[in-house]
């Protein structure tokens, strides 16, 4: 597996040839395993299955074997501060999402603080809006069309189509190492009844996704954006989020204390990554968003309620 580069090297480096494992336990582990054995100062791994796959706030992650994009890339810290950490999720999410609008369009949204999500293919039911999306070409994939596969393909529903993890390994107020950590699901049209939100990219377009393809995709992406935050453009990497997060802008219902709100997304706070919502009054702070139920039913409640609520996958948000 070759992923072509961009012919420089900047910081974050090319990791090059990817390690690819059939079956581990969880990509991000052995990637700093393999760190403390040698320190590279890039590292690309990619796994056909994980046994011990997670997401945010330990969640687990589960993903079909050889259907889904599974890596993690580790990169040097390059002296990059601490704080660094709130805007280096910011630009994995957009350079990720950015990568989905070449199969789905700008159906690829961001979901707070760093889920990937499709729109619904006609309309988005939270705002009751029509979406127009970019067409995807047919060059170079192969249709499906078996009655089993369009059964399940629901496309109109939308759905989560990636999750992801990253983590830092710090000396003081510097980071040494970041594993980027991702799971995009590209392949895989059958999901359990216990992931009612999950999609996948072939689920949404009826193509097959090439691995290598969508792998040099994200790369190049990422490594864009992270340049970003070498070159101080953090102004521009918020901008960015903004732009591509769902509900931004937007009157959404919440709830706050156990009470149903209205109130709008107003932006990021960029020392903490929090929302910044406005109820018509005043600021509101501390609201962490919770799915319930469909992707026309979106709740937030405080952080102390999501902590108690949260679902043990992912896929369950």
């Amino acid at each position: 597996m070759i992923i072509p580069q961009l012919g420089d090297a900047q910081w974050p480096v090319h990791p090059g040839t990817p390690v690819y494992f059939d079956q581990i336990d969880s990509t991000n582990a052995e990637a700093f395993r393999l760190a403390r054995v040698n320190a590279p100062k890039s590292l690309l791994l990619v796994a056909g299955k994980q046994t011990a796959g997670r997401g945010q706030r330990g969640h687990s992650w589960e993903s079909d074997a050889g259907l889904n994009l599974l890596c993690t890339w580790l990169i040097e810290g390059d002296g990059l501060p601490t704080s660094s950490a709130i805007f280096m999720n910011m630009a994995v999410s957009c350079a990720l999402c950015d990568t989905g609008h070449h199969w789905i369009g700008e159906r690829s949204k961001i979901k707070w603080p760093n889920d990937l999500w499709c729109l619904p293919k006609n309309s988005d039911p939270l705002f009751s809006r029509t979406e127009q999306e970019n067409d995807v070409k047919d060059e170079g994939k192969s249709k499906i069309v078996s009655p089993e596969y369009i059964e399940n393909r629901i496309p109109d529903r939308g759905g989560k189509w990636g999750g992801i993890l990253i983590e830092n390994q710090m000396t003081g107020q510097v980071c040494r190492q970041s594993a980027i950590g991702f799971g995009l699901n590209i392949n895989q049209t059958h999901f359990g009844h216990h992931l009612p939100h999950a999609t996948s990219l072939m689920a949404q377009t009826s193509y097959e996704v090439d691995h290598v393809d969508i792998l040099a995709t994200a790369i190049q992406k990422i490594q864009f954006w992270l340049r970003k935050i070498k070159s101080n453009e953090t102004d521009y990497i918020v901008e960015g989020y903004m732009n591509r997060l769902w509900g931004y802008g937007k009157y959404c219902d919440f709830l706050k204390d156990g009470k149903k709100i209205r109130a709008r997304i107003d932006g990021i706070d960029p020392k903490t990554g929090a929302l910044m919502l406005f109820d018509g009054r005043q600021m509101l702070q501390g609201i962490h968003p919770v799915w319930r139920h469909d992707l026309s039913s979106l709740a937030w409640e405080t952080s102390k309620h999501a902590d108690r609520s949260a679902a043990s996958n992912p896929n369950h948000e």
